[in-house]
């Protein structure tokens, strides 16, 4: 289990990093990352209902 939980950390400060970088060179990145978070959630299978 902590295995994966640093897996998990890794995986987060790369996406975070990069993402940060890309910022800097185009600020409409900061912008777009809330309406592609919002759309990931509705995408996802979590929220649909268990009998679809």
């Amino acid at each position: 289990m902590p295995l994966y939980l640093l897996l998990m950390l890794v995986a987060a400060l790369g996406i975070g990093f990069w993402l940060s970088a890309l910022n800097t060179e185009y600020r409409d990145v900061g912008y777009v990352i809330p309406f592609v978070i919002q759309f990931w959630m509705f995408a996802s299978p979590v929220v649909y209902p268990s009998s679809v």
